[in-house]
Order: C-alpha cells, then sequence, then structure tokens
C-alpha cells in the first residue's frame, strides 16, 4: 500500500467532502431496491433498530474523534509527539472499554427498550422481532467507535484521503450486505425480521473492512509516525488525567449537538406508532409506514445537505487548531472566511 501524503486544508476540505457525499448517495440510492426486499413493516422494523443503534454510537463516534484529531493536531503544533501519541493509544483503549459496556446495555435492555417502542400494540412487527434486530446490530458498536478513534487520529496529522476513503469502504461494504443480503435471505427463509437482521449486520461488516484498511495504512506507513526526537521537558508533565480532561472537554459539545438530533429521532420511535395506533384510528400496517418514513427513508435526503458541512469541518478543525496553537490568528481567520 501506497505512502501516505497530507493534505492541505482545501484539498482535505474537498476530499472529506466528496467522501461524505458519495457515501451519502450510495446511501440513498440502497433505499430503493432495499424497499422492494423488505417492505413497509420491514422499513420500520429497521427504523427501530438502526435509531437506537445511531443514538448511543453518537456519543462515541461524533464527539470523541473529532476531540481526538483536534488534540492531536494541538500537540503536533506544540512539537509534543510522544504525548501524541499517549492520546492515540488512550483513545483507543478508553473507547473499545466503552463500547463493550454499550454493547452489553443494548444486548441486556432490548427487550425494554423494544417495549417502550412498541408497546402492547398487535398487528405489525412484535417486541421479539425488535429485540432481535436491536442486539444484531449492537454488534457494530464494537466495531465503529474504535474504527472512528483511528480516523480522528489521521484527520489531526492531516491525512485525510485514507480517513476519507475508509468512509467510502465502510459504506459500500455496509450498502452490499444490506441490499444484497437481505435479498438472499428473504429468498431462502422467507421472513422479514431474518431479512431485515442480515441488513442490520451490514453495519458491523463495513466497520470491520474499513477499521482493517485504517489499520493496515498506519501499520504500513508506521514510520511516518515514528517519534525520534527526546521527550520534551513540559511534555513530559501532561498526565493521561490531563489528556482526558483535554478529550471530553473538546466532545462533549459536539456530542450535545448531535444529541438533539437524535433525541427527535427518539421521541418519534417510542411516541409516532403508539399516538397514531391509539389516538387516530390509523392500523398499525399505516403506524408503522409512517414510522419508516421518519426513521429510514425520509432522513436520507437531508444527509446530502449535512455533509457538505461536515466535509468542510472534518478539514477545518485540525488546520485551524494548528494555527491557533502557533498564535497565527491571521490564519486562523482565513480559514474561518
Amino acid at each position: 500500500m501506497g505512502k501516505m501524503k497530507k493534505s492541505s486544508f482545501k484539498q482535505g476540505a474537498f476530499i472529506a467532502t466528496f467522501a461524505i457525499i458519495l457515501t451519502k448517495i450510495i446511501g440513498i440510492i440502497y433505499v430503493v431496491p432495499f424497499y422492494k426486499v423488505i417492505g413497509e413493516q420491514g422499513g420500520a422494523l429497521y427504523g427501530y433498530a438502526y435509531t437506537i443503534y445511531a443514538t448511543f454510537l453518537s456519543i462515541s463516534t461524533v464527539g470523541i474523534p473529532l476531540a481526538i484529531s483536534k488534540l492531536v493536531s494541538e500537540y503536533n503544533a506544540l512539537g509534543y509527539y510522544h504525548t501524541r501519541e499517549r492520546v492515540y493509544k488512550q483513545g483507543r483503549r478508553v473507547i473499545m472499554a466503552f463500547a463493550i459496556v454499550i454493547f452489553a446495555l443494548l444486548f441486556i435492555f432490548a427487550e425494554p427498550i423494544a417495549k417502550m417502542i412498541i408497546g402492547d400494540i398487535e398487528g405489525g412487527n412484535t417486541i421479539e422481532d425488535i429485540v432481535y434486530v436491536i442486539r444484531v446490530i449492537a454488534t457494530a458498536i464494537l466495531v465503529i467507535p474504535s474504527l472512528s478513534v483511528s480516523r480522528g487520529y489521521l484527520q489531526g496529522n492531516k491525512y485525510m484521503t485514507e480517513s476519507s476513503l475508509s468512509q467510502v469502504i465502510e459504506q459500500l461494504f455496509r450498502v452490499a450486505i444490506v441490499v444484497f443480503g437481505s435479498y438472499l435471505a428473504m429468498k431462502l427463509s422467507h421472513d422479514v425480521r431474518t431479512s431485515v437482521a442480515v441488513a442490520c449486520f451490514g453495519a458491523t461488516i463495513g466497520g470491520l473492512f474499513a477499521f482493517f484498511y485504517l489499520r493496515i495504512k498506519i501499520k504500513t506507513n508506521k514510520d511516518i509516525f515514528l517519534v525520534n526526537q527526546k521527550q520534551k521537558e513540559e511534555e513530559k508533565k501532561i498526565t493521561t488525567k490531563e489528556i482526558w480532561i483535554k478529550i471530553i472537554k473538546y466532545a462533549v459539545p459536539f456530542i450535545l449537538i448531535d444529541a438533539v438530533g437524535n433525541a427527535c429521532a427518539l421521541i418519534n420511535m417510542f411516541t409516532v406508532v403508539k399516538i397514531l395506533v391509539n389516538h387516530t384510528g390509523y392500523t398499525i400496517a399505516k403506524a408503522e409506514t409512517v414510522m419508516g418514513v421518519l426513521t429510514t427513508w425520509g432522513v436520507k435526503l437531508n444527509q446530502i445537505i449535512i455533509a457538505i458541512a461536515t466535509g468542510l469541518v472534518t478539514s477545518l478543525l485540525p488546520h485551524i487548531t494548528s494555527s491557533y496553537v502557533k498564535n497565527d490568528m491571521d490564519s486562523v481567520r482565513k480559514r474561518v472566511n
């Protein structure tokens, strides 16, 4: 595999934005054949699982990787290369422990969550169906957070191409499993729940392929990250506790912003079907069709617009941090503008 090259701000912004938009376009295209395979009830079931998964995942994949990107860039600018590597190692260890805890919580409490979603309503997806798909998609929690930390590390070091390409790889393999896997599962089992479960497992498969791609990239380019300089005296005084205080401080704003969107999706999921069935006379089939539109089909178009901003921020964060740490405010203003 070839040598990695650092990206300028404009290059990084273009690469990151293009990659994110491409993944979102792929995410829009796949819903057409996927819908034909699983139907409206299957779409609602997939939406239940994915909304729960996205809510728990956002804590670890939205705030912490961006915080690590910012911190890695900060320590690079200061010449604290040993501390930069400590940030990455600590991030990987803690995020893995966190992921295991989240996975266990989702697996153990899948049934209470399912009961909150569907209540005692009958005629559509059952509590057992929802429990099954939540537990299947929970396996992705064991992979995606670690993948995101590696992305944050590369972004902080201004290697945008590999980080962005990993997103495309993840999406391509995920969508392949979602479309072809669910189709084969439906043909063989004739069961919507099994088909949706296979589609949910696509998140885990896509994450694994992207994770191994980044690990191989970092390993084959390890000479780039080797620290040969003597550790600075002021750098030796930076404790692990200080590193984690900074990571938390940087991560919390990103987590809170994303949590608002996920909170809206959760409220919809816990209320829409029950309100439509119990108070408006909708059948469970019609109510779950509405739910599917809200959680699975309708949100895809919005993601294209969001992708543009996300791509810009991904590239902007390490560059603006580096300039700020060096007190180069002209560069900060230029990049913001």
